[in-house]
């Protein structure tokens, strides 16, 4: 080099990585003790937000149509389907997927409540669209995490009950 430094002592030289065995331990609450390898204040603060979150176990059904033209046939014993598992405080919120206008597409989705995967299989099969065999369907497990209710409404009578 022109100014006289030799150039293997100007490069920067990574070090080889940690052995996950040789990390330093945590202390209490998930940080690095001292010096300058500390974990990111950001990280401890979603740790915190994580912690506190609701994670309430649902299940979700997304169903697809396979007869679409059979929908209107079976639409009335489906929603008296979905308004006794509503009243029966299993059914978390279900509706249609829609287009920009509103009208319903491909299928919909149901968010079910308090229920195990085999629980809510067995109430899918009482699903008259899923005894007729015009729809094709996913069980999903979903944990709720983030949001806000203030109130139960019932959607379907749009009845309410504070708390």
């Amino acid at each position: 080099m022109a100014d006289g430094r030799n150039q293997a002592h100007t490069r920067y030289r990574p070090r080889p990585a940690r052995s996950p065995s040789a990390a330093r331990p945590l202390a209490p609450g998930g940080k690095y003790r001292g010096g300058k390898h500390r974990m990111p204040h950001r990280m401890t603060q979603a740790d915190e937000l994580l912690a506190k979150m609701l994670k309430k176990p649902m299940i979700v059904m997304v169903r697809r149509f396979t007869a679409p033209k059979q929908v209107a046939g079976h639409l009335l014993a489906h929603l008296q389907w979905l308004i006794a598992l509503e009243k029966a405080g299993l059914l978390f919120a279900s509706g249609p997927f829609v287009d920009e206008a509103g009208k319903p597409t491909i299928g919909g989705m149901l968010i079910l409540q308090g229920q195990s995967r085999a629980q809510a299989e067995a109430l899918v099969q009482d699903d008259p669209f899923v005894k007729a065999g015009i729809l094709t369907y996913e069980l999903f497990d979903w944990r709720m995490s983030e949001g806000r209710i203030a109130i139960s409404i019932d959607l379907s009578d749009q009845s309410c009950r504070l708390g």
